[in-house]
C-alpha cells in the first residue's frame, strides 16, 4: 500500500531543497499537521495544552521534543517503524514525580539547549508558526535569525507521491463502501444519530478486514435530513432529527488511512421529487461534475468555481451557492489549496482536491455532491459512489 522509503526520501528531499533556497540551518515545527507531514506521526494534543517541537536540519538528522504523555505511543511506534524521525526527547508535566527530564515550564529552555546542542544556535532558521517556544528562540540563541517559512512548507503539500494517492484510494473505497451501506440504511423516521453509528460500526468490521495492522479513522459521518441541512452543520439541534421523507438528506463521510483523509458527499431524496425539486437535484449534480471536469493538471485553481458557478447559473440556483467548490485534501481534511475562487496558479500534476460544490435552500435543505479527484491530464476520482439520479433518489 504504502512505499514508506520512496515517500521518506521524498519528504527529506522537500525539506532540503527548502532549506537550501533561503539558506536555512534548519526548520522548526511546531503545529500537529507540519510534524505529521515531515515525521509520519500524529500528534494528538494541542500546542498550547502540551508544547511540542520538530526540528529539521540542514546537515545531520531530525528530532523532536514532546511531553511525556506521548512517550509510550511514540516507543510503540518507534517499535513498529512507523514514525520517520528517530530521535524524541521527553518532557514532564507532573512536578510531583521524581524525573530527570525538564518540565513544561522549561520547555523553551530545553528547546534552546537542544538546538545549541546539535550546533544550531546562530544563522537562519525557518519557522511554521509563531508559537511561544519560537518567539523564545531569539531571546536565547541571539546568533540565530528567525524567518517565517509557512507559505513555503503549505506549497510542499500540494503535490502527492503516488504511493501516498494509494493509500487515499484506499480510504476512499472504504469510504464509498460505507456510503453504499448508508443508502441502503436510509429510510423515513429513522434517527439520523443512530444511523450514523450503525454505519460507522459496520465501517470499522470492514476497516478491519481489509486493512488490519494499519491507522484507520473515521474523522466524521454526519447526516442531515430536511431543511436542517440547509446548512452544512446543521441546526445545531441534532438529538432525534430523522430521516424525512419528500426532502434532501445530505451525507457526508470522511475516512482517514495512515494520516491521509478523504472525503465524500451524496444527497439522497426519499420519496417523489417535484419537477422543481428534481431540477435542483440536477443541478447540484452538474456542478459536481463540471467542478471535477475542471481538475486537470495544467488548469487554473479557478476555473473550477468559476465553471461551477456558470452550471448554477445555467440552471438558474446561483442563488444557493454559499461556499467554493473545494479545497485541498490529504495529511489534512482541509488541506491546501484553500482558495479555490480566487487562486489563479495552475494546478500540478498529483494535486488531489476534494470537490464539493453545494446548493442551500433555507426551509428545504442542501444538495451537495462531493468526490476526491486526482489532477492528472484526464481528472482521476477516488470516491466512485454512485451519483446518477437513479442512484440518488429512493422511491
Amino acid at each position: 500500500m504504502f512505499d514508506v522509503t520512496a515517500v521518506k526520501e521524498r519528504r527529506r528531499r522537500q525539506f532540503d531543497e527548502l532549506m537550501a533556497r533561503h539558506d536555512l540551518a534548519a526548520v522548526v515545527i511546531s503545529s500537529g499537521e507540519f510534524f505529521q507531514f515531515y515525521a509520519n506521526l500524529a500528534i494528538s494534543t494541542f500546542y498550547w495544552e502540551r508544547p511540542f517541537v520538530l526540528v529539521v536540519p540542514r546537515q545531520g538528522a531530525a528530532f523532536a521534543i514532546v511531553n511525556a504523555v506521548a512517550e509510550n505511543g511514540v516507543r510503540m511506534q518507534l517499535e513498529k517503524g512507523i514514525p520517520w524521525v528517530d530521535e524524541f526527547s521527553f518532557y514532564c508535566e507532573v512536578p510531583q514525580v521524581r524525573s530527570p527530564a525538564p518540565l513544561t515550564g522549561e520547555f523553551a529552555k530545553a528547546l534552546a539547549a537542544a538546538m545549541t546542542g546539535y550546533g544550531l544556535d546562530r544563522g537562519r532558521v525557518g519557522y511554521d508558526a509563531r508559537t511561544g517556544a519560537i518567539a523564545s528562540l531569539a531571546a536565547a540563541l541571539p546568533g540565530m535569525t528567525l524567518h517565517d517559512v509557512a507559505g513555503d512548507l503549505k506549497e510542499l503539500r500540494w503535490v502527492k507521491h503516488e504511493s501516498e494517492i494509494r493509500t487515499m484510494q484506499m480510504a476512499a473505497d472504504l469510504g464509498g463502501w460505507a456510503m453504499q451501506t448508508m443508502r441502503g440504511e436510509l429510510r423515513p423516521g429513522r434517527l439520523l444519530q443512530e444511523l450514523d453509528q450503525t454505519v460507522g460500526a459496520r465501517l470499522m468490521e470492514e476497516a478491519a478486514r481489509r486493512v488490519p495492522g494499519h491507522n484507520f479513522l473515521i474523522a466524521k459521518i454526519i447526516t442531515l435530513s430536511g431543511p436542517a441541512s440547509a446548512s452544512t452543520d446543521g441546526d445545531g439541534a441534532p438529538t432525534g432529527a430523522v430521516v424525512q421523507a419528500d426532502g434532501p438528506t445530505v451525507c457526508t463521510i470522511v475516512t482517514r488511512l495512515n494520516g491521509y483523509s478523504v472525503e465524500v458527499h451524496r444527497t439522497f431524496w426519499i420519496g417523489q421529487p417535484s419537477s422543481g425539486h428534481e431540477a435542483i437535484l440536477q443541478a447540484a449534480l452538474r456542478m459536481n461534475e463540471a467542478a471535477i471536469g475542471q481538475a486537470f493538471a495544467g488548469n487554473r485553481l479557478s476555473a473550477i468555481d468559476e465553471q461551477v458557478v456558470k452550471a448554477a447559473q445555467a440552471a438558474g440556483v446561483d442563488r444557493y451557492v454559499t461556499h467554493r467548490a473545494g479545497h485541498g485534501i490529504g495529511t489534512a481534511t482541509h488541506e491546501y489549496p484553500e482558495d479555490l475562487p480566487v487562486n489563479r496558479r495552475t494546478i500540478e500534476r498529483g494535486e488531489v482536491l476534494s470537490l464539493e460544490p453545494g446548493l442551500y435552500v433555507a426551509g428545504l435543505g442542501g444538495f451537495r455532491f462531493g468526490d476526491a479527484v486526482v489532477a492528472e491530464a484526464t481528472p482521476h476520482v477516488l470516491t466512485t459512489t454512485p451519483k446518477s439520479m437513479a442512484d440518488v433518489v429512493l422511491r
